[in-house]
């Protein structure tokens, strides 16, 4: 239940510098028609509570392959999404 209730409440700014992620961009080259690229983007909680962290690509057709799109992180535990 604690757990709940953390990750329902908003991060203070404090916590947010406290979370890492990356890498901060991705270079798709060149990619053709049908052709799939994957990549890892990792996100790392240094915070005392859980948070969930959802990457919003509904809006992105190209990206809408991609795994694991919201994610309850621990404290001090890293996560991956697949971007594809």
């Amino acid at each position: 239940m604690k757990e709940i209730q953390a990750i329902e409440s908003e991060l203070t700014a404090e916590e947010l510098t406290r979370i890492s992620v990356g890498p901060n961009q991705f270079d798709f080259g060149s990619v053709f028609v049908k052709s799939k690229n994957q990549f890892s983007f990792s996100v790392f909680n240094g915070n005392t509570r859980h948070i969930k962290l959802e990457l919003m690509l509904s809006n992105v057709t190209e990206l809408n392959k991609s795994t694991n799109v919201c994610q309850i992180i621990p404290p001090n535990m890293i996560t991956s999404f697949e971007i594809l």
